[in-house]
This record gives C-alpha cells, structure tokens and sequence, in this order.
C-alpha cells in the first residue's frame, strides 16, 4: 500500500461523514438534504472507484465521473433553496436551477456525452 491509498481512503471517510449524518439524523425526510446526500454518495462512490477500493471497469467509471460532474451544481443549487427565506429568493433559484439544467442539456446535444462537455459546463 502507498500514500495514494491512504489519501484516497481518507478522502472516502471524510466524503462518508455527512452522508452518514444526513442517513443519522434522517435529513433525507427533507428534500434539499436528500439532493445533498446524493451528492455526496456521487463523490463518494467516484472516490472508492478511482482509488480501487471497489473493482470497477473504465467505462463504468467514466461514466459516474461525468454523471457526478453534471449533477454536480444542479444538486447543490437544489440543497441551497433549503436556506431561503423569501419566496423571491427561492423562485430566482429555481430559475436559475432550470436555466443550469437546459445549457446543460444543450451542451450535451452538442459536444455529446463527454469530458468536454463538462469542461463546457464546470467552466
């Protein structure tokens, strides 16, 4: 075993804390805690997969790399409505959040499903 094991392994276990406590404290019952708990059980899984914890093939890999990175922001915006108290607040959200969606759904009709497009969308 070398260094980037034990950093991947550590990485995973401080990825695993707040999902642990999102699952604890059952803050999944609410639905901006339960896009966040996706989020991180998204990173967290890429992070077990990349450090070879759990076998995996390339393709399966890549795929849940891209499909963390394009669910990377809408998830996050998602959890951030949590913390609005105006209605004018949380309706530019949610605009926001369906204008993120549509570009990305433009970009991967364009660039397809791939590293550029979320070098396109991450940018």
């Amino acid at each position: 075993m070398n260094w980037h094991y034990y950093i991947a392994l550590s990485s995973a276990v401080a990825l695993s804390l707040p999902l642990i406590l999102i699952i604890g404290l059952r803050l999944y019952t609410n639905k901006s805690f339960l896009a966040l708990g996706v989020h991180y059980l998204l990173a967290f899984s890429y992070n077990l997969m990349t450090s070879g914890i759990i076998d995996s093939s390339v393709p399966w890999r890549r795929n849940l790399a891209l499909s963390n990175n394009f669910l990377d922001v809408p998830l996050l915006i998602f959890f951030l409505l949590y913390f609005t108290s105006s209605w004018r607040l949380s309706k530019q959200f949610l605009t926001a959040l369906a204008a993120y969606v549509v570009f990305e759904i433009i970009t991967v009709i364009i660039a397809g499903f791939s590293v550029t497009a979320t070098t396109i969308i991450l940018g």
